[in-house]
């Protein structure tokens, strides 16, 4: 899979499963705080991801992933994980 249809489909992920409505144009650069996330919101998108996917992302995922990193951050672990 190509990391730009991976990125799409975690935005689409984001606006079905977290209710931030599809006019909310999601950046890379955004962070998930200010999507509105907490810290159990971050662990079911990782969940979510994990079950989409059928892969196993490691705990230590969340060292990195956290309400203050960016979409593109969490894009580029979650992609690295389950491509390998």
């Amino acid at each position: 899979m190509e990391k730009s249809q991976f990125e799409k489909e975690v935005k689409e992920l984001i606006h079905t499963d977290f209710g931030v409505t599809a006019e909310v144009e999601i950046l890379n650069t955004d962070s998930l705080e200010d999507l509105g996330f907490d810290s159990l919101d971050v662990v079911e998108l990782v969940m979510n991801i994990e079950a989409k996917y059928g892969a196993k992302m490691p705990d230590s995922i969340y060292d990195f992933i956290t309400t203050e990193s960016n979409i593109g951050e969490l894009i580029d672990v979650c992609y690295k994980e389950i491509t390998e």
